[in-house]
């Protein structure tokens, strides 16, 4: 509605609370300003050198008022709600009323007539609309000489002649002058709320765009999921699931939960970006180019195989550098997404992505850019020909680039080609040794003296994963598959498990499923290790389900397994801790607030399941009424943005009660966790955040901790964990870091016979027909060709097990087995003749 279909009153107030809030930032400074002036100038004038002008009374009631404006912060609702019209108020008696009156009792001084116009454009500031400013202006003149006319005796024969002559026409030129001055300054606050609008705007079309994504995977894999569920009975029996269908039901989930995490990290990154919240260096780590480059074009969200099959990786050198993974995993989302983008109306469009010499090469063969959209290609707001597109993708990535010591350039010609260049700088071999030597450190800090068992059908890979771990000085023991592993587990006492995932008789999945249900007294929370070679993103689902959050792909480094054997053993303890958490939460009290009924629900439905009463509130208000009430209450769990009383305003009225109930532990639960929000969350009096969408596991750590001690431990921050990292290099026959390996433990003669007899499985479950175990096979087959160092055989038998893990079909190329055959024998023919080479040289 516009002003002019206003009543006066209601336009007025309109364009008090805009002037308000403009100078929302100033209330503060007017407010210390105007009861320091009335207190010390009230001292000076009446005290020091007494003026018969000066009048106590008015300095006190000035300087009440400007005491009361700056305890705003605290006012109840109802008052905040007029805080415009007092700050108009103050404002009219601190300036136009107070220079008025004294200008008058001061029988027009020279300083006091200098004094007024200072006051003038001190009005322009405070209150920068004009309208505004003039009816405060002329309501302060009309107080301060009607005031004066009612208490000045003698006011009939001030010099008032001085008005017209000398001081009039300066008022008038100052008025002009400062109404012009407003106008003006007003139209550039309005130009710049007008460009926060705008970005804003395009911060929630940045925001609403990348989330498409998310979204849209997210819905395809619910479909998805839909499809395979059994067909609903009336009578309530459960239907099988075929093993297939169940394979992919994991799938989906899994694609399911990166589509969720990705959308959730794609809001806090761009967060982070408006807030310009720099990156952490504490959470860069050192990566491997083409294991988190391959992370992102495996996650990357794609519309059907078909436009995966567009994007290949080719790794001439991998190299190592320092950053942010999910940072560097959507530089790469956004050049795939830009480059898919075109993939419709360019079918023959492809992506390849080049790893070597410290840079990483996005090239697609789409439309390409003219040299005017190339020039201007990372600037905020411009896009190249896309609609729909907010122009903030390219610049993020320039952003992160930076920070991580590095740049992005880009070089197209129009309809050939775009590359972007990823440069990285140099990471020293120092460094690197220096990070290998810390992870492995903490891994014999942590296991020296302990007893491992290593569990793998096997045996070369058994041997190599001893070989692995020798380094902890622990007692190493084997098992070749988990029904032996369970047995061997009973009877001795073990510190951690390695455990292949695929396996007869008894899998790993079913091993680790029944270490965490108890089955093995004292062992539910011992650490476990997987070790596959299925997909990492099917492997993660399937193993939280089991209770095992650190697992490692075949074939992997000596680091990625010390270090994934620390994590194994910091998700035990946690899970250790958890458990007794849950044990002491039975029987407490906690007043949970939120506005949102969906959300106290689930928690109320989480707190239940460990035995917790659980009062609600859903404003500030009804929190604080709840906590007299109560005889006792252990904690309160309070949303920060709540209608009425936020959560900050809780808490303050909490501290403020006596004990116990002013002592009671505060725990925020929000969806903003940016460093002013935990600076006022601090200064508010709360003991720790839990932000939104709550992780039960992070939740019920931080509530018992502060229940152990009543909301005495400060929030400690966990520092990111490296990710696990690999190495890949050129793509020839064998890999000469792991054949080195292979030779120093006298296993290659080992390796090669066990390979043979795989195959030779392979022939027969394909002369068969037998799917089920020729799948099994390949996943054996997978695992000790990468061990083995066969880069070449591994590659093709990765290729073929993802899609017939995926897709449950035998592989689609009719010669597949006869390519292997001829794979494993130049395999073999290579790996005997550095055998013998090595034999020769060691003779």
């Amino acid at each position: 509605m516009s002003l002019r279909n206003l009543n006066p009153y209601a336009a007025f107030n309109r364009m008090l609370v805009q002037t308000t809030q403009i100078s929302a930032g100033l209330i503060l400074a007017l407010g210390t300003l105007g009861l320091a002036s009335h207190v010390l100038y009230g001292f000076f004038w009446l005290r020091l050198y007494p003026a018969d002008y000066e009048n106590l009374s008015l300095r006190i009631f000035g300087a009440l008022t400007c005491f009361l404006l700056l305890l705003n912060k605290w006012w109840s609702p109802f008052w905040k709600r007029l805080l415009p019209w007092y700050w108009f108020l103050v404002v009219l008696y601190t300036l136009p009323f107070f220079s008025t009156y004294l200008l008058l009792i001061s029988d027009y001084a020279i300083g006091r007539s200098m004094m007024m116009m200072a006051m003038l454009f001190l009005l322009i500031t405070v209150l920068p609309h004009p309208v505004v400013m003039i009816v405060n202006l002329i309501a302060g003149m009309v107080l301060g000489i009607g005031w004066a006319y009612h208490t000045l005796p003698n006011f009939s024969s001030l010099g008032h002649g001085q008005l017209t002559t000398v001081h009039l026409p300066m008022f008038i030129f100052t008025i002009t002058a400062s109404l012009i001055f407003s106008r003006s300054n007003l139209k550039g606050i309005l130009a710049q709320e007008r460009i926060k609008a705008v970005e804003a705007l395009a911060l929630a079309g940045s925001i609403a765009h990348e989330i498409r994504g998310p979204l849209g995977q997210l819905k395809a894999s619910l479909g998805t999921i839909g499809g395979k569920l059994p067909q609903p009975s009336a009578s309530g029996k459960a239907q099988a699931i075929p093993p297939h269908d169940l394979d992919a039901l994991y799938r989906e989930l899994a694609q399911s939960k990166i589509a969720i995490e990705r959308g959730l990290q794609v809001i806090a990154m761009t967060l982070d970006e408006v807030h310009a919240k720099p990156i952490d260096p504490a959470s860069l780590t050192y990566l491997s180019a083409a294991v988190a480059t391959r992370k992102a074009v495996e996650e990357f969200g794609y519309e059907g195989s078909a436009e995966r099959e567009k994007v290949t990786i080719d790794v001439v050198r991998d190299f190592t550098f320092k950053g942010d993974e999910t940072r560097y995993v959507f530089i790469l989302f956004n050049l795939l997404k830009n480059a898919a983008y075109y993939f419709k109306q360019y079918p023959q469009a492809r992506v390849t992505i080049t790893i070597a010499d410290h840079t990483v090469a996005v090239r697609d063969t789409g439309p390409g850019m003219s040299p005017q959209a190339l020039a201007r290609l990372f600037e905020p707001f411009q896009t190249a020909g896309k609609a729909g597109g907010t122009g903030l993708g390219l610049a993020f990535c320039r952003r992160t680039m930076r920070s991580f010591g590095g740049d992005i350039t880009c070089e197209s010609v129009q309809g050939k080609f775009t590359r972007f260049v990823l440069q990285f700088p140099k990471v020293s071999e120092q460094d690197i040794a220096g990070h290998s030597r810390d992870v492995q450190e903490r891994a014999v800090t942590l296991f020296r003296g302990k007893r491992l068992l290593v569990v793998d059908d096997m045996p070369a890979l058994r041997q190599t994963a001893r070989a692995l771990l020798e380094p902890l000085g622990a007692q190493l023991d084997e098992a070749e598959n988990g029904e032996v592993a369970l047995r061997m587990l009973a009877a001795a006492s073990y510190d951690a498990v390695v455990l292949d995932l695929s396996m007869p008789v008894l899998d790993g999945y079913a091993t680790a499923a029944s270490i965490r249900s108890g089955s093995i007294a004292g062992k539910e929370y011992m650490p476990i290790v997987a070790y596959t070679a299925e997909s990492p993103h099917s492997a993660r689902i399937k193993l939280e389900k089991v209770g095992v959050t650190a697992f490692v792909q075949k074939p992997c480094g000596q680091i990625d397994l010390l270090d994934a054997l620390c994590r194994a053993a910091e998700d035990g303890e946690r899970r250790a801790s958890a458990a007794r958490a849950s044990a002491s939460l039975a029987g407490k009290t906690i007043l949970l607030a939120d506005d949102q009924a969906f959300n106290r629900k689930f928690l109320r439905a989480l707190l239940h399941e460990r035995g917790v009463h659980v009062l609600e509130a859903c404003t500030g208000q009804e929190v604080l009424d709840r906590l007299r009430e109560a005889a006792h209450v252990d904690a309160v769990l309070t949303d920060i943005n709540m209608p009425g009383l936020n959560g900050l305003d809780v808490t303050r009225a909490i501290r403020a009660m006596p004990p116990p109930h002013g002592t009671t532990p505060v725990i925020a639960l929000t969806a903003h966790s940016d460093e002013a929000m935990v600076e006022a969350a601090r200064a508010a009096g709360m003991n720790d955040f839990v932000v939104k969408p709550v992780e039960p596991s992070d939740f019920f750590e931080k509530l018992s901790r502060q229940l152990l001690v009543n909301g005495a431990v400060p929030v400690q921050a966990a520092l990111p964990r490296p990710p696990a990292s690999g190495a890949a290099g050129p793509e020839s026959l064998l890999d000469p870091s792991r054949l080195q390996a292979m030779l120093q433990m006298d296993m290659v003669q080992s390796a090669l016979d066990d390979t043979g007899l795989l195959l030779r499985k392979l022939d027969a479950c394909v002369q068969d027909r037998n799917f089920a175990d020729m799948r099994e096979v390949m996943h054996s087959l997978v695992g000790i060709a990468g061990e083995m160092g066969a880069r070449a055989l591994h590659r093709k038998l990765r290729s073929l097990y993802a899609f017939i893990a995926e897709e449950g079909q035998w592989p689609a190329e009719e010669d597949w087995l006869a390519q292997l055959h001829v794979l494993y024998r130049q395999t073999e023919c290579a790996m005997q003749a550095e055998h013998a080479e090595d034999k020769l040289a060691v003779g």
